[in-house]
C-alpha cells in the first residue's frame, strides 16, 4: 500500500475522533431546576451555571417557554470557562409548570424546569380564591374565612360576604347600617317601638312614632273643603312627619309636625281656619274609609257607611267618651256639630 492511503487513515483514527469530542463539552448545574412555590403574579428566580470543559470557544442559544423566562438570550463560552445566569418563573395561572430549558449549539445541553404554584400565598391555611380557596386577600395572613374580624378597622378579615364591620351579625356592613351594634336595626327591620331604635333605619327613632291607639281620628268633615282632626291620647309627644292619611280617593304624607300628649290637629287644606298639617283631604259623606298610618303600621281607621246621618255643613265628631280605637268605630260615638278643628270636642247630647 502507498504511504498516502496510510497517512489518511491515520487522521481519521481513534486519536483524531477524541480530539473533535474534546473540542467542545458541556456541563450543566443544575440539571433539573426546581422553583420555590410561588404566587400567581409573583417572580420566583433562581441560577444555572453552564460550564465549557472542551477547548474550543461555543456560543449558545438560550432557549425557554413561558411561564420561565431567561435574563439573556445568548450565552458566551470561552474554552473552560463557566457562566451562570438566571432563569425565573412567574405563574399566571394556577396551575404547576413544567419545561425544559433549551442551551442549542454544537453540542447542546438541557435543563428541566419544574415551577409549582403557591395557592396559600401568606400561610394563613386558606387558598386564594383562583386556586378555588376562599381568602379574600392571600397577601395577609391574618385575613381568611374564620378570622376574627375587628370592627371599625375597614378590613373585611373574616372574608364574609357582607364585608367588613357587620359587627352585629344581621347581614348588613357598617356603611349600610345605622346601628352596627344592634341586630335588629337595620334597613327593611320592622319598628317595634317605642323603645328608643331606629330599628329600619330611616333616619326616625320610633319615640316619635305612634303606636295603635296613641293616635285617633276625632272629626271628619266631608264638605268641601274636607278636614280631618286627630288627637293624641297618649302621654308623649307624637311627631307626625310621614304619617300617611288615605281615604277612597286619595292618599297623603303628613309634613313634619308635632302633636303633643292629649292635644288635637287639624289635617286639611290651607283654606280652613285651625289647620295644623296641610293636605288637600277630601271625604264622601256616605260611603268612605279613613285610615292613619306610619310605616305601614294603620293607627286608627275609621269607616263611614250609609248608617252614618250627615246633612251638609255639619261636622261628625267623636264623643270625648269614646276616644279609643275601638269605640271610635261605631257610627253612635259620633254625633253632629259645627267643628271644632283642633280643640276639644264637645259631648254628643
Amino acid at each position: 500500500m502507498s504511504p498516502l492511503p496510510m497517512f489518511l487513515l491515520a487522521a481519521c483514527g481513534p486519536d483524531a475522533l477524541a480530539w473533535r469530542a474534546d473540542a467542545v463539552s458541556l456541563a450543566v448545574s443544575p440539571e433539573t431546576l426546581t422553583f420555590p412555590a410561588t404566587p400567581v403574579g409573583a417572580t420566583a428566580r433562581m441560577p444555572v451555571a453552564v460550564t465549557n470543559q472542551g477547548k474550543v470557544a461555543t456560543s449558545l442559544e438560550v432557549r425557554v417557554p413561558a411561564p420561565f423566562t431567561a435574563d439573556r438570550a445568548t450565552v458566551e463560552l470561552g474554552a473552560g470557562a463557566t457562566v451562570a445566569f438566571e432563569v425565573g418563573f412567574a405563574p399566571t395561572t394556577w396551575t404547576d409548570a413544567e419545561a425544559v430549558l433549551e442551551l442549542l449549539g454544537q453540542p447542546g445541553a438541557t435543563v428541566a424546569l419544574v415551577g409549582p404554584v403557591e395557592t396559600d400565598a401568606d400561610g394563613d391555611g386558606a387558598d386564594a380564591p383562583g386556586a378555588g380557596g376562599a381568602d379574600c386577600d392571600d397577601a395577609d395572613a391574618s385575613v381568611y374565612p374564620g378570622a376574627f374580624d375587628l370592627c371599625g378597622d375597614t378590613v373585611d378579615a373574616d372574608c364574609d360576604p357582607t364585608g367588613d364591620d357587620d359587627c352585629d351579625g344581621d347581614g348588613v356592613p357598617l356603611d349600610e347600617d345605622c346601628d352596627d351594634g344592634d341586630a335588629d336595626a337595620h334597613p327593611g327591620a320592622v319598628e317595634v317601638g317605642p323603645d328608643g331604635r331606629d330599628e329600619d333605619c330611616d333616619g326616625r327613632i320610633d319615640e316619635v312614632l305612634a303606636v295603635s291607639g296613641e293616635l285617633l281620628v276625632t272629626e271628619l268633615a266631608p264638605q268641601a273643603p274636607s278636614w280631618i282632626e286627630v288627637c293624641n291620647v297618649s302621654t308623649r309627644a307624637i311627631v307626625l312627619d310621614g304619617f300617611t292619611v288615605s281615604t277612597t280617593t286619595m292618599t297623603g304624607s303628613l309634613p313634619p309636625g308635632t302633636v303633643e300628649p292629649g292635644a288635637c290637629a287639624a289635617i286639611c287644606a290651607s283654606t280652613v281656619s285651625g289647620c295644623a298639617f296641610e293636605l288637600p283631604v277630601t271625604l264622601a259623606p256616605t260611603s268612605d274609609t279613613v285610615t292613619l298610618s306610619v310605616e305601614g303600621l294603620p293607627l286608627d281607621t275609621v269607616v263611614i257607611d250609609a248608617t252614618w246621618d250627615w246633612e251638609p255643613g255639619w261636622v261628625w265628631s267623636l264623643d270625648p267618651r269614646f276616644v279609643t280605637p275601638e269605640a271610635n268605630d261605631l257610627p253612635d260615638a259620633w254625633c253632629w256639630s259645627i267643628g271644632s278643628p283642633g280643640a276639644p270636642n264637645p259631648s254628643c247630647p
